[in-house]
C-alpha cells in the first residue's frame, strides 16, 4: 500500500538536513544494490544438498529440484504463502526433476522409471504426475519437458528409434509430435511462448548446429554471428524475441550472448549482446516480456567450472553479483529464469541450500528488507547532507538517483515510494 505523500514532505527534509551532523568519509560513487535475496525454503528431507530453481512463473511461483544423496525431488514453491514446498509425485522411481512452470501451476520436467532412465512428465496443481511417454516405438528411451505455456502446450526433447534427440510438441489432444529438424539428424526444443512459437537448436543438412524458430508447422533456421560456427536458442518471449548464444571470433566457438528479433515476419540478424567480462564468454538463458535478459558468463581468469550471472537491461549488461547488497555471504553462481515482475531465480553452491530468488528493490528500500517504512526513513535522515557532497560511509543505498551525493533529489525519490511493500 502507498502512503499519502504528506507522510514525508520537503519541509520535513529541511529539518532532517538541519539536524544531521556526521563526519564525511570520502567514498567513490558505486552503483547501489538493485535486488534483495530471498533464499529458497528447503524441502523437509534429510541430508538435503541443495535446492536448485529452474523456472519462475508470472505469479512468482518457482519450480525447482531438491537434491539429496538418495533422491532427486521436484517441488513447487510459492514464497507468498509462507508454506513449505509442494513435493511433486514420482512416476515409477523416487527421482524426478522440474524444469518449467506456467501460470496455472502446471509444471514440466521428467520423472525416472528406473535408476538412469527418465520420461517427460507434467505435474498438475495438486502435484499428480502425468508421464508423457516418448517418440520411440520399439526401443524405450529418454524424454523430458523443457517448456510449457499457459495453454498447457509442452515442448522438449525425446529420443526415438533412430536418434538420441528429437524436438517435440505435446498437447492433450495430439499427444507427443515430432516437430522436425533443420535437415540434420537431431533437434532440441527449449521454450514455447503464449503464441505457440517454439525455439531450440538443431543440426542442419551440413550438420552445423543452428538455432531455430518453429511456428505454424514451419521450422526456420536463425543466423549465427559473423564468423561464428554454431548458435543455440534458449528462450522466447511473447513478443517473439529470441535469446541464446552464438559462436563468435576469435575462434568461431567463442560464445557471445545474442538476441534475435522479428520484423514483418522476417527474422533479423542476431544482435550481439557481447559479454560482461572482458575476454570471457556468455550465453543468454531467459528473456521476459519487457525485454530484460538474464544469462551466465565465464571469466577467463576464473575457475573453468564457475559462471557469473548477469542481466541485460536498458541496453546494458551488468553482473548480478554487483547488484545485490554487500556482505550478504551469497556468491551467485548461475541464473536460470526471469519473469515479467523482474524476479530472477538461480543457484549459488557456496551458500546454504543454494537456491535463491532476486527480487527488485524499491528505490526507497534502503535497508533491503522488501518495504519502504520508518526504518528506511531513519537511514535516509542520517545520510542527507546536500548536493555535491560525497555521501557518507554506509549511505550507498540512500543515493537513490546515483549521482554521488544524498540530497533533496533523493528525498523526493524516497517520498514517491514511501509505504511500498
Amino acid at each position: 500500500m502507498i502512503r499519502p505523500a504528506s507522510a514525508f514532505t520537503p519541509a520535513t527534509s529541511v529539518v532532517v538536513i538541519a539536524i544531521v551532523s556526521v563526519a564525511l568519509i570520502a567514498m567513490a560513487p558505486v552503483e547501489r544494490p538493485k535486488y534483495r535475496i530471498l533464499p529458497l525454503e528447503p524441502l523437509d528431507e534429510t541430508h538435503v544438498m541443495g535446492a536448485a530453481p529452474e523456472a519462475i512463473n508470472g505469479n512468482n511461483v518457482v519450480a525447482r529440484t531438491t537434491e539429496s544423496p538418495v533422491s532427486r525431488h521436484a517441488t513447487r514453491w510459492d514464497p507468498a504463502d509462507g508454506a513449505v514446498p509442494v513435493p511433486l509425485d514420482f512416476h515409477a522411481f523416487p527421482r524426478n526433476r522440474a524444469l518449467a512452470i506456467n501460470d496455472g501451476l502446471l509444471v514440466g520436467g521428467y520423472s525416472y522409471y528406473i535408476w538412469d532412465m527418465w520420461v517427460a512428465a507434467l505435474w498438475t496443481p495438486d502435484g499428480a504426475c502425468i508421464p508423457l511417454g516418448g517418440l520411440w516405438e520399439i526401443w524405450v528411451g529418454l524424454s523430458e519437458v523443457r517448456g510449457v505455456n499457459n495453454a498447457g502446450v509442452a515442448v522438449g526433447v525425446s529420443s526415438d528409434d533412430e536418434s538420441p534427440a528429437r524436438a517435440f510438441r505435446w498437447t492433450a489432444e495430439t499427444g507427443m509430435v515430432d516437430i522436425g529438424t533443420l535437415g540434420g539428424p537431431f533437434a532440441v526444443a527449449q521454450a514455447i511462448n503464449e503464441q505457440g512459437q517454439i525455439v531450440g537448436h538443431a543440426a542442419n543438412e551440413s550438420f552445423d548446429i543452428r538455432a531455430y524458430l518453429w511456428e505454424d508447422d514451419q521450422i526456420t533456421q536463425l543466423n549465427v554471428l559473423p564468423d561464428g560456427n554454431s548458435c543455440e536458442a534458449l528462450d522466447i518471449n511473447d513478443l517473439g524475441q529470441v535469446v541464446g548464444t552464438s559462436g563468435a571470433p576469435p575462434t568461431g566457438d567463442w560464445l557471445h550472448a545474442v538476441l534475435w528479433e522479428t520484423q514483418s515476419n522476417d527474422i533479423l540478424e542476431p544482435i550481439d549482446l557481447d559479454v560482461p567480462i572482458a575476454g570471457g564468454q556468455a550465453w543468454a538463458a531467459a528473456i521476459n516480456n519487457h525485454g530484460d535478459i538474464v544469462g551466465n558468463a565465464l571469466d577467463p581468469d576464473g575457475p573453468s567450472d564457475w559462471t557469473e550471472p548477469w542481466i541485460w537491461k536498458d541496453g546494458q549488461m551488468k553482473l548480478l553479483q554487483n547488484l545485490i547488497p554487500p556482505d550478504t555471504g551469497w556468491d551467485l553462481y548461475q541464473v536460470r529464469d526471469i519473469n515479467d515482475a523482474g524476479w530472477i531465480v538461480g543457484v549459488s553452491y557456496m551458500t546454504g541450500t543454494g537456491g535463491y530468488i532476486l527480487i527488485p528493490l524499491h528505490d526507497g528500500d534502503l535497508d533491503y528488507d522488501g518495504d519502504v517504512d520508518g526504518g528506511d526513513f531513519a537511514l535516509l535522515a542520517a545520510c542527507v547532507d546536500g548536493p555535491d557532497v560525497e555521501f557518507l560511509d554506509g549511505c550507498l543505498s540512500a543515493d537513490i538517483d546515483e549521482d554521488g551525493d544524498c540530497d533533496l533529489l533523493d528525498v523526493g525519490r524516497f517520498q514517491q515510494t514511501f509505504g511500498a511493500s
